[in-house]
């Protein structure tokens, strides 16, 4: 196996001028202050695969404090630098950021804790990486600018398409690499190798994903969530009884396969006609239906996720039937209407997960209708010039006459609240509220 090669061809090929010139500079503040420095991980990884990356994290040996204070008397930009775990982060004018840490050795007390640093080499550094595709690194000093270094096969794993762990603990020190190696996985087309595979079952069977916090796994959902097919990452994640580790009660069936593929479907419409999904809380809607009081709350710490949630689920679960029903009736709009005043993109998008084909299209006309009827004339003020003061009252007399506009009425609106006002009149609220008005006087 090949350790060192020279990529200084491909970094001048394929990596902006700019950072190029960088990169030179850092390797010479390094060759002036006595510390080997190089870029690392996802950095050196993308290089190699052709891909774009701005996320620059650099290693030296010795201190990256003083590493970073040196460069900032070269560099015009901002220095913020994190003591405790002997790292720095330069902001640069335009906008870039470099991150600098020291060369480590980590010793895990117990897995999923904070780990100690202590200095180290590159190597080791390297190796408490999470998979070899990840753990490179080019040399930036003059002396051996653009030597790839390459100690675990992570060259030859790129080029496999493959995803590897670096030892058989990987797992048990960090179990949010469960959810990274899925991610990694789906992101490049690679396949899980089949030893990290068996320790990648191994780690959730020993039930590793319970024994680390609630927000780091969420994150790393996020992130998959984030990427381009999440639905594959989804399927993949049930394969290997993922899902069932992170919420207790979901269980990964084909019907909800068939929602999470109608809701991946929809997201981009709803984005596109209603505003931004968070796609977190929207696959939550399906994973966590059917929730009783108990279990949701401890999904709920767990993640800490925003109280109403479960309403809005609740909601969905209770409607759905309802809507399909509606669906095939083809109702007028206004009955739908009640279903989706005001609720969440995430539930419009929950709602969705339950359809196909004809309904499908079918409902997003039906809330295309409701997002673009407006009252154009009547608003509340004019009705309290009318007399009216009643909140409520108001309220629903602006209602029932969306509603006739809904259903295709085109009367001009005053026609129309003068039929509303005639029936809440023999419903005799109207007597009351108008009533109350004269008491005011």
């Amino acid at each position: 196996m090949q350790i060192f090669r020279d990529v200084s061809k491909l970094l001048v090929e394929r990596v902006d001028p700019k950072i190029l010139n960088l990169f030179r500079l850092l390797g010479k503040f390094g060759d002036e202050v006595n510390m080997p420095v190089y870029v690392v991980g996802g950095f050196v990884r993308d290089l190699l695969l052709g891909i774009k990356n701005l996320d620059i994290d650099i290693v030296v040996e010795g201190n990256a404090l003083e590493f970073a204070e040196y460069a900032k008397r070269f560099l015009p930009g901002k220095l913020v630098k994190h003591d405790k775990f002997m790292t720095a982060s330069l902001f640069l004018k335009g906008g870039l950021r470099i991150d600098i840490a020291t060369a480590r050795l980590e010793y895990y007390e117990s897995p999923a804790k904070l780990p100690d640093v202590e200095m180290s080499t590159i190597k080791k550094d390297l190796y408490r990486r999470d998979f070899t595709i990840n753990a490179m690194a080019i040399k930036l000093n003059p002396k051996d600018f653009g030597l790839l270094i390459d100690f675990f096969g992570g060259y030859r794993d790129l080029k496999e398409g493959v995803i590897r762990v670096l030892h058989t603990l990987s797992f048990v020190d960090d179990p949010t690499r469960i959810l990274r190696a899925i991610r990694f996985e789906q992101r490049f087309d690679f396949r899980i190798e089949e030893t990290t595979e068996r320790l990648l079952k191994q780690a959730v069977e020993e039930g590793y994903l319970e024994r680390t916090t609630g927000p780091r796994l969420r994150q790393e959902l996020e992130k998959i969530l984030e990427e381009k097919n999440p639905l594959k990452s989804i399927r993949r994640m049930a394969q290997f009884d993922v899902i069932k580790h992170l919420f207790p009660k979901t269980y990964y069936t084909p019907s909800m396969d068939e929602k999470m593929e109608n809701l991946f479907r929809n997201i981009p419409w709803v984005e596109e006609n209603f505003g931004e999904v968070d796609r977190f809380y929207a696959v939550l809607h399906v994973f966590l239906e059917f929730y009783d009081d108990e279990s949701w709350k401890e999904v709920r710490d767990r993640y800490s996720l925003r109280r109403n949630l479960i309403n809005e689920i609740r909601h969905v679960e209770k409607s759905a039937p309802a809507l399909l029903e509606m669906l095939s009736e083809r109702v007028p709009a206004s009955f739908v209407y009640p279903l989706v005043k005001g609720v969440s993109n995430e539930t419009i998008c929950h709602f969705l997960a339950y359809l196909s084909g004809e309904k499908e299209g079918l409902f997003k006309s039906y809330l295309l209708k409701i997002k673009n009827t407006k009252l154009e004339k009547i608003n509340g003020e004019y009705l309290i010039r009318k007399g009216i003061t009643s909140g409520k009252i108001i309220g629903e007399v602006l209602e029932k006459i969306l509603m006739k506009k809904l259903d295709g009425d085109t009367r001009d609106e005053e026609e129309i609240l003068e039929e509303v006002l005639a029936s809440l009149e023999t419903e005799g609220k109207l007597a009351a509220a108008l009533e109350h008005h004269h008491h005011h006087h």
